[in-house]
């Protein structure tokens, strides 16, 4: 198993061009959170990104170009086009840096990345792919042959959990000593204040006296929501008193009517809560505080930053054990594990959590007391080190 290896040596005089290529929501907060931490460490660190995205400070200053386009705007008519457009600004803003690094964080990587990692090696960068997926849909399924080529050429590629890292080496083996596993970190400097839960529940108007399971983040149809109103379903006819809050902003593959018609085929009219939209920092404590537990039903998923989201609040997590989820969750300790696609299975995990208070408020505290380790973005950083300066530190 190749693993980036942590040390807490100072990197001070390295030098690294970050190119975010997410333009918002954990993407950009990751890459922040990443490059202040490196900063802080002595790094010279210039982060390439997209000006629209609110960020938490953390750690030491760094410089930061806002010259990509945002993720939604490329995702419009002319997405190929103002791809490779970013591509050139990364190579422009390459050619005046003094860094010989480049690492770049993608959601998802595109045919015209091939060309652009090739343009950077010619130019004489080592390219680190921070792959945040291996790709947008099917985990674990044959990736397409211009991305096997991708991840092949690049000098280095760090997954964000083990799963992953597995994945692409049955399938590039000849990347297989250039892949690294490295978790996520953690994001607690994102909670802005943890409320009281009774004074939480009765500004957002949720009962105050049945356990309450919040699912929060960007509807789409892999994150498996209809898995969680099905469970929810399930508890509510076995007599389960419970709660499911919905917060997020819908999309094409799950828009606020199939959301609302699920609602009302199951009849948890009385049951769930929908907030569909955006939520503000201040809004985001508020359903984190009001709720005793976070449900990840993830079809398959490599990891997520609202897991970490929920154990900043103090919060364990129900996650189904499909792609790399399960690996971020310790059973009994943080959280509780369910089949993938299995609502069944995902209510029961529900019931385990809740089996009683006291269970319940053990994981709470433990959370919040002693979050784990191998999270905390100094930890994670100096992985990155090893992997951006490879032999220098």
């Amino acid at each position: 198993m190749t693993e980036a290896v942590a040390t807490a040596t100072q990197v001070t005089g390295r030098q690294v061009l970050f190119v975010e290529r997410g333009g918002s929501g954990g993407l950009a907060q990751f890459a922040h959170a990443l490059c202040a931490t490196l900063a802080a460490t002595g790094a010279e660190v210039t982060l390439l990104t997209s000006p629209r995205e609110p960020v938490v400070a953390l750690g030491a200053p760094y410089r930061v170009v806002e010259r990509l386009h945002h993720l939604y705007d490329r995702h419009k008519a002319a997405s190929l086009g103002l791809g490779m457009l970013d591509s050139l600004i990364v190579i422009g803003v390459a050619l005046t840096s003094r860094t010989r690094v480049v690492a770049i964080h993608s959601a998802i990587p595109a045919r015209f990345d091939l060309v652009l990692v090739s343009l950077l090696q010619i130019l004489g960068r080592r390219v680190v792919w921070i792959a945040h997926n291996l790709a947008e849909r099917d985990w674990g399924r044959q990736l397409k042959p211009w991305a096997q080529r991708l991840y092949a050429r690049v000098d280095a590629v760090v997954s964000l959990s083990d799963f992953e890292r597995r994945n692409l080496i049955s399938q590039v083996p000849a990347a297989t000593t250039r892949v690294f596993h490295i978790p996520h970190g953690e994001y607690r400097h994102h909670i802005g204040t943890r409320l009281d839960q009774s004074d939480a529940r009765a500004r957002l108007g949720l009962p105050a006296d049945v356990p309450i399971f919040l699912f929060f983040g960007y509807l789409k149809k892999y994150k498996g929501l209809d898995l969680f109103l099905d469970a929810l379903s399930a508890l509510s006819r076995q007599g389960v008193p419970v709660h499911g809050v919905v917060v997020g902003q819908p999309s094409a593959q799950v828009p606020v009517d199939a959301v609302e018609a699920q609602v009302r085929d199951l009849d948890l009219g009385r049951v769930v809560t929908f907030h569909p939209g955006y939520a503000t920092p201040e809004e985001t404590d508020a359903w984190f505080s009001a709720a005793d537990a976070v449900v990840l039903p993830y079809r398959s998923a490599t990891q997520s930053g609202v897991l970490h989201l929920a154990y900043g609040y103090g919060r364990p997590v129900v996650v189904t054990d499909g792609g790399g989820m399960a690996e971020y969750v310790t059973e009994g300790e943080t959280g509780e594990l369910a089949r993938p696609d299995d609502a069944a299975s995902l209510a029961a995990a529900m019931a385990r959590l809740i089996s009683s208070p006291q269970h319940l408020g053990k994981i709470q505290s433990h959370l919040v007391e002693s979050p784990p380790e191998r999270f905390e973005w100094p930890n994670v950083a100096a992985a990155f080190a090893a992997v951006l300066w490879p032999g220098e530190i």
